[in-house]
């Protein structure tokens, strides 16, 4: 009885040992592939070190680093854009090892992965209410809060944030037409989730002037269309129609013929093809002469009167840019 307790007792000492050795081995494996990444992070050494991350937890989970690897695995994915196996890593933590040390930053990252690159709003919104119930004083409380938040403040923060980045520019030097995209359809989805909002019909007025000066007149029209459908109350309701009679008075088949004309979510009445079979110099008549009987004492009645005047002879381009200029002027 001696004899098999001691034999047993000598097995299991040489499990260890060789467990403990193939462990170190694998360990050792492990640093040098890391090195090779920090020089060189190609798929030529990252997907080696991912398998030998995913080898290490499978041979020892109950290892204190295996879940530190399988971060590491998530991070290494997502890296090489594999959204969905750096979400399953990450997932995988959350299940296996409820108490680790890295439990924190895994709801995180897990949640901005599926918030902004896999947009599975549901596992989000569970991924941030569990995180707000296990760290309510925790790093990412503002960050979790934040997505709880009406889309509507979100989209306003989102507009505000691009306009204060173009005010902190250094004098002299221009916004870039990609900001200016950016604006533009930050300014398009506001208009076309919250279309009742007080903001909407300035917001529509001022996204149709970055549209204009980055030439693509047909989301100005979408956008000074709206205005002239459903805003008749703005206060610069006049200066809007003007604007968009100007753009029909342009020589809107030129404009068409290009190859690639971007439109917005907003053309539920003006499309390329409605453009392509209207009047346009017709709706410009029409619009300027609203202006006219409508708002007589208004100042954009006398750009109106002018217009009508030259309907279809002076260039849209200068008309815009002269309007735009003495509205900013007077503004400023």
């Amino acid at each position: 009885m001696v004899f098999i307790k001691n034999t047993f007792c000598f097995l299991l000492l040489c499990c260890i040992v060789a467990c403990s050795k193939e462990k170190n081995n694998q360990l050792q494996i492990i640093q040098g592939m890391e090195k090779a990444v920090e020089a060189q992070a190609t798929d030529e050494f990252i997907r080696p070190l991912i398998a030998n991350y995913l080898q290490y937890y499978n041979a020892f989970k109950e290892d204190d680093l295996s879940p530190i690897f399988l971060y590491r695995c998530a991070v290494l994915y997502y890296r090489v854009r594999n959204f969905k196996q750096s979400a399953m890593n990450f997932e995988r933590i959350i299940l296996e090892y409820p108490n680790c040390a890295i439990l924190e930053d895994c709801y995180l990252s897990l949640a901005m992965l599926y918030e902004i690159k896999l947009s599975n709003a549901k596992r989000t919104k569970e991924l941030y209410t569990d995180y707000l119930v296990k760290y309510p004083q925790g790093k990412g409380f503002a960050k979790a809060n934040y997505f709880f938040r009406p889309n509507k403040d979100k989209l306003q923060d989102y507009i505000d944030n691009i306009l204060a980045e173009i005010a902190a520019l250094p004098r002299g030097k221009n916004t870039s037409k990609a900001k200016y995209n950016t604006l533009l359809f930050a300014y398009i989805n506001f208009i076309d989730q919250n279309p009742e909002d007080p903001l909407t019909a300035a917001y529509c007025l001022k996204a149709s002037k970055i549209a204009i000066r980055l030439g693509r007149k047909l989301i100005g029209i979408q956008l000074l269309y709206q205005v002239y459908r459903d805003y008749e109350s703005f206060y610069q309701y006049p200066d809007a129609l003007l604007l968009l009679g100007v753009l029909f008075d342009d020589d809107i088949s030129n404009y068409l013929q290009k190859k690639n004309i971007v439109s917005s979510r907003l053309d539920n009445y003006f499309d390329r093809k409605k453009l392509e079979s209207i009047d346009a110099q017709k709706y410009a008549r029409t619009i300027f002469r609203k202006i006219v009987e409508d708002y007589p004492d208004h100042p954009a009645a006398v750009s109106a009167k002018a217009c009508l005047k030259n309907l279809g002879k002076r260039s849209t381009a200068q008309i815009v840019e002269a309007f735009l200029q003495k509205r900013d002027s007077l503004q400023n």
